[in-house]
């Protein structure tokens, strides 16, 4: 017999799964917590260092490969975004973002 579900949690998965592992800040030697959401690139402290043109290009990047129509597009971008996010580590281990 299956459980009814409201259309509230149509779709979900509401069995608990397994505890994540608390991702880390790419920035070498940073120990601050990462931020919970999945768009989370940075801790708060290393993406308040950065410029915004630059927080703005990661996020703007990371929607559009979220929403690529096909698979070979959404790895193009992910290294492209690869690229980015080592780049802006780079800017903040030099100290000049």
């Amino acid at each position: 017999m299956s459980r009814p579900q409201s259309h509230i949690f149509a779709g979900l998965d509401l069995v608990a799964a397994e505890p994540e592992q608390p991702r880390r800040c790419p920035v070498p030697l940073c120990t601050e917590p990462m931020p919970q959401g999945k768009h989370a690139l940075f801790c708060a402290d290393c993406h308040f260092r950065l410029p915004y043109e630059t927080t703005n290009r990661l996020f703007r990047l990371q929607l559009t490969c979220e929403r690529a129509p096909d698979e070979a597009t959404r790895q193009h971008l992910r290294e492209q975004l690869h690229g980015y996010v080592q780049q802006a580590v780079r800017a903040l281990r030099g100290g000049n973002p």
